[in-house]
């Protein structure tokens, strides 16, 4: 992961900013380079994803995007408790 975003970055299409608290983290934000390559690259990328997907009906994709925003809702929620965790001290470990 580290290797591929460093060439990301130093192609200028991310930008990688280190977390203040806990210098492991790292936040990725798309350059605008990025985003100008991102939308070049859209066209090509919903004709594979018709494809991808043309398997599914219309009400399963449906399902399959209300499971995938759940899982994403719960995801920034975990991201959360972990971060809020990593700044407590931990009194289970105190004798």
């Amino acid at each position: 992961m580290t290797t591929v975003t460093s060439k990301l970055q130093t192609m200028g299409l991310v930008q990688k900013t280190q977390d203040n608290i806990d210098r492991r983290r790292i936040s990725l934000a798309i350059t605008e380079k990025g985003k100008e390559l991102l939308r070049r690259l859209a066209p090509y990328q919903r004709e594979i994803n018709d494809v991808e997907f043309s398997c599914l009906t219309k009400e399963q994709f449906q399902l399959l995007s209300t499971i995938m925003e759940n899982l994403i809702e719960c995801g920034d929620k975990a991201v959360a408790l972990q971060r809020y965790k990593s700044t407590i001290k931990d009194d289970s470990k105190v004798a």
